[in-house]
């Protein structure tokens, strides 16, 4: 709240609009002076559908990305086993 107070002092009241992401494009593009843009959905990346699709996606990134460091070490362990071996 401390920074709405502060926009409210700071910037003029003409150029100063507040939006509520859940109306969608009516309020901005009213305040733009711009029509709604038509086929266009209105962004909404911080609704929980897209918050829930975005963790997935990078706890799917992170797994892959220890699969692939596992995977190296694996090979290196294997690698020296193998040698380990032949010595023996």
């Amino acid at each position: 709240m401390r920074n709405i107070a502060w926009l409210k002092d700071t910037v003029p009241s003409d150029r100063l609009v507040f939006v509520d992401g859940e109306d969608g494009w009516g309020p901005l593009c009213r305040a733009l002076g711009k029509d709604v843009p038509r086929g266009v959905p209105f962004p909404r990346i911080n609704d929980g559908e897209a918050i829930e699709r975005l963790s997935k996606e990078m706890a799917l990134q992170g797994l892959v990305r220890w699969a692939w460091i596992l995977a190296a070490l694996a090979a290196v362990v294997a690698r020296r086993f193998v040698v380990i071996s032949a010595w023996l």
